[in-house]
């Protein structure tokens, strides 16, 4: 028997003895900010521009969330991109077993842009909420004071609709000004102010793939 005919064979055999792997189910909610270098609005996501010299972060607090078994209710997670780079962090709150499920979901793409992260480390994430109001620290590699910016009544922000890029699922999108913004990790540097800020809740899930 040819030898590619008995590997095809023994795959076949293993396959009906033990079945296929099963993917993993997962889905995680809860809300967001992505920060980025452009101006307001950014026309990589408003118009699908893309800038070459666009930098973005992305905060991501999970209120509610599971991988496979693994419960990621209260867990935080940032990914940072900038020039086909991609750099990771996960709550230093977290467990070992969360930590663990939130890097295989990093790198799957499950959250964020999925891709071979150059690092990603275990950091203190911390947001701080107020009305009108985000205080972010992540680690020493991100600082940044965000308001929202409200719309004709004064009272709610301004919602965006039919933007790309992530969070990809089901979200929700309104506009925020970085006042001060700071990233800093490898050679990833940058420090502006009044940059652009999306922000809102989200809903992702294994079935949405």
């Amino acid at each position: 028997m040819p030898q590619n005919v008995k590997l095809v064979s023994r795959f076949v055999l293993v396959v009906l003895v033990y079945g296929l792997p099963i993917p993993p189910i997962w889905e995680h909610k809860g809300e967001y900010l992505l920060l980025c270098t452009c101006p307001i609005p950014c026309p990589c996501h408003y118009r699908g521009e893309h800038l070459d010299s666009c930098q973005e972060a992305a905060i991501l607090l999970i209120t509610k969330g599971n991988f496979s078994s693994t419960n990621l209710s209260g867990t935080n997670i940032v990914w940072l991109e900038s020039k086909g780079k991609l750099l990771g962090y996960i709550d230093s709150t977290a467990t070992v077993q969360q930590r663990t499920a939130l890097k295989m979901m990093l790198e799957a793409g499950n959250i964020g842009p999925g891709g071979r992260f150059e690092s990603i480390k275990v950091a203190s994430i911390k947001v701080t909420k107020r009305v009108n109001y985000f205080n972010v620290i992540v680690g020493s590699y991100i600082r940044s004071s965000i308001i929202e910016i409200r719309g004709a009544d004064g009272i709610n922000p301004i919602q965006i609709e039919n933007i790309t890029g992530e969070p990809r699922g089901k979200v929700s999108v309104f506009q925020g000004m970085a006042i001060n913004l700071v990233l800093h990790d490898n050679d990833i540097t940058f420090e502006g102010k009044n940059v652009n800020v999306y922000f809102g809740t989200y809903k992702r899930t294994s079935k949405d793939i």
